[in-house]
């Protein structure tokens, strides 16, 4: 009976080991009891037996880390392997101390804690090592997970290195709960040195260079910390119980973790209010950390910390290297359906899907289409595209999102090894695989055939991947070239020129691989020249698509005008012009939705969300502050309502702005339409005078 109360009430316990000096335990071992239904007698003998039992020195830190890192638990009488048998350590004097050195020490007085008049124990060993089990609490899985990203084995949403220094952000706020009144330069050596002494020999803590840049744009855990135990309504808990607050980043085996501790805490509480909290909690974790809303949540990152009412709570951390940084990154079809979900009384919701359907339509099809038109354009030009320096331009001028590098990328043309058809084509053709002439041959065969149909970074669409790859490189040679021979550079200086091209960083274009003779065949090449405007066209249906919506938004508010309020056409342009109509504020609610900007402004979420962009943190506030001071607010009724007539979509181009009093444009944010490498993106952006106003906070 004894062993069984002993590892319930651990179980209860947020780090699982008892202190008989914390009054909150006391609290939770007397719950433990109850519930066991012992008589009031006992219950009363117990409590007494403890509270007058002399007072334990609590273990040092440097001792509770060492109990840590041997992986030992707290077994009623000392310390323990988790799911083994024995004690090995015994808390003496506040050292932790071998059982068979124990007996050396002084021997205190036995005081009869638990009563001897009670039932047998019954619990079985199989029974307390599946309680134990339980007790490798969310602490310990959020350990392991940390392990997990630092050895590359798990990532978060934005993959290896994203999730690298998202991770990185939570050990910034952890050290810097510790050392809060560290200089900047010294909270990052710090955190350098907390990575190499825990995670040196991992798959990234052995790349220092990673890991500086990282570091830089990851260390606002110092700020973070000051604006959470600023905001009272926020509850943080000076007094953190061991190894808290807790930090992780949203990874699967991140999330579950999480999800299991609050399900577990609503499930065991004891009081109306206790389980509001937990239901609440619940519901904040739906929305920030899951996509179980239909939406992506915002939280990359999250920490747990006790409150100053003794419950867990989980404050959500979006986390962005730069102020350039996207702030909302969704399909076109996510986005068509954000605006019909926000749709404002007064808009034509049947006329608005319409205009909306009938101006997505071919954004939504464009990677089919441009798949097609690619393999029409290459089996209408065999010729001359076989004159081209395919095989150089694969394996050679294909980069990521930079132009400038150090060297060029190999990857999409590796990835072509793993596709199916390609493979096929080899074989059927007597080719080698690991010959690139032969590979790119083969790439350039199937690119829009069969199921290479689409464009993503799948292994099924990888010779597509590739030829996109290549026509973007060879589009921006051209461009380079022909902005030199119309300033009246012939065509072989301007070869000449671009082929030695640098950025101001010193960084050669495409690695330096470019020679002149490469520049000369690409720009001469008119086959060339038809697929960089396959691809062009690609691009150019999104800036359609937005333009379409546009116009289709700024008809149907003039027509609401005429139509509802019966002005004449005159009136209703005026009108439009001053303040956004109905079909247009439903565009605008959808940005700020996707933004999450309209939960910034109605502050849903002032104690629940906070923003890191690189060293600095910023809170839903920051964010509400800023936005009202930009569209001149002046403070009555709702924000949310004003920015929605006054903020408006500059046309032809992706900026939404307030125009000031003295006529002076803000440009607040932009919601780019565009082709963001294989997909069809609308991303979010802050706008300059957004960024400006947040950078000054």
């Amino acid at each position: 009976m004894i062993k069984k109360i002993l590892i319930e009430w651990s179980y209860r316990l947020d780090d699982g080991i008892i202190n008989l000096n914390n009054p909150k335990h006391m609290l939770i071992l007397s719950e433990v009891l109850k519930d066991m239904k012992l008589p009031t007698k006992v219950i009363l003998e117990v409590m007494g037996n403890l509270t007058e039992k002399e007072k334990v020195k609590p273990l040092s830190d440097k001792d509770k880390q060492k109990m840590r890192d041997m992986g030992l638990i707290w077994k009623g009488k000392g310390y323990g392997k988790e799911g083994e048998k024995g004690i090995l350590y015994k808390n003496v004097d506040g050292k932790l101390v071998k059982t068979g050195d124990a007996k050396t020490q002084k021997t205190k007085p036995k005081v009869n804690v638990f009563p001897t008049d009670k039932p047998a124990d019954t619990t079985t060993d199989k029974q307390v090592d599946t309680k134990a089990e339980k007790t490798k609490s969310t602490s310990q899985k959020i350990d392991d997970n940390r392990s997990d990203i630092f050895n590359n084995r798990v990532t978060g949403k934005g993959g290896g290195e994203t999730s690298l220094q998202e991770e990185i952000a939570g050990i910034s706020r952890e050290l810097a709960n510790k050392y809060p009144d560290d200089s900047e330069e010294e909270h990052q050596r710090r955190i350098k040195k907390y990575i190499q002494d825990n995670y040196g020999d991992t798959h990234f803590g052995k790349k220092e260079s990673t890991l500086d840049k990282l570091i830089k744009k990851s260390a606002a855990g110092i700020k973070t910390m000051k604006k959470i135990k600023s905001n009272k309504e926020m509850k943080f808990d000076e007094n953190q119980p061991e190894n808290y607050p807790k930090n992780l980043t949203f990874t699967k085996d991140g999330t579950s973790a999480v999800r299991e501790m609050l399900e577990e805490k609503l499930k065991n509480a004891k009081t109306p209010e206790e389980k509001k909290h937990y239901e609440m909690e619940l519901k904040y974790f739906i929305k920030h950390a899951t996509s179980e809303t239909g939406v992506e949540g915002d939280g990359d990152t999250a920490m747990i910390y006790q409150d100053t009412d003794g419950n867990m709570r989980i404050v959500y951390i979006s986390n962005k290297q730069g102020l350039n940084d996207p702030h909302s990154n969704a399909t076109i079809a996510s986005t068509a359906q954000s605006i019909r979900d926000s749709k404002m009384e007064g808009a034509d919701e049947g006329a608005l899907i319409d205009r909306l359907e009938n101006s997505v339509d071919e954004a939504v099809k464009a990677n089919k289409t441009w798949a097609s038109n690619s393999r029409k354009i290459i089996d209408e030009n065999k010729e001359e595209l076989s004159n081209a320096p395919l095989v150089d331009i694969a394996t050679k001028l294909t980069t990521g999102r930079a132009e400038f590098v150090d060297k060029s990328s190999r990857k999409y043309l590796d990835n072509c090894k793993k596709n199916k058809q390609v493979i096929e084509y080899i074989e059927k053709n007597n080719l080698d695989i690991n010959n690139d002439e032969h590979l790119v041959q083969a790439a350039i065969a199937v690119a829009g055939t069969g199921d290479a149909d689409e464009l993503n970074d799948s292994n099924k669409q990888a010779p597509n991947k590739l030829l996109l790859k290549m026509t973007n490189a060879t589009s921006s040679i051209r461009t380079k070239m022909q902005k030199l021979i119309d300033k009246g550079k012939s065509v072989e200086e301007a070869a000449e020129i671009v082929s030695k091209q640098k950025n101001p960083k010193k960084k050669p274009l495409m690695g330096g691989n470019l020679t002149k003779q490469m520049c000369l065949d690409i720009y001469r090449n008119n086959s060339l020249k038809k697929l960089e405007q396959n691809s062009q066209d690609r691009k150019d249906k999104m800036d359609n698509a937005h333009k379409n919506m546009y116009n289709g938004v700024t008809e149907l508010d003039v027509a609401h005008y005429q139509d509802k309020e019966g002005m004449s056409a005159d009136e209703a342009i005026k009108r439009y012009k001053e303040e956004a109509g109905p079909n247009e504020q439903t565009y605008t609610l959808s940005f700020l939705k996707r933004m999450h900007w309209d939960r910034y402004l109605d502050g849903v979420d002032d104690t629940k969300k906070m923003i890191e962009i690189g060293d600095k943190s910023y809170s839903p506030k920051d964010f509400r502050d800023c936005i009202g001071e930009l569209t001149e607010w002046d403070g009555k009724g709702s924000l949310k309502d004003w920015v929605l007539k006054k903020m408006r979509i500059e046309p032809g181009s992706s900026k939404l702005k307030f125009v000031s009093k003295e006529g002076k444009e803000i440009h607040l944010g932009n919601d780019t339409w565009r082709t963001a490498g294989d997909l069809s993106k609308v991303a979010g952006n802050l706008g300059n005078d957004m960024q400006k106003c947040l950078d000054k906070k």
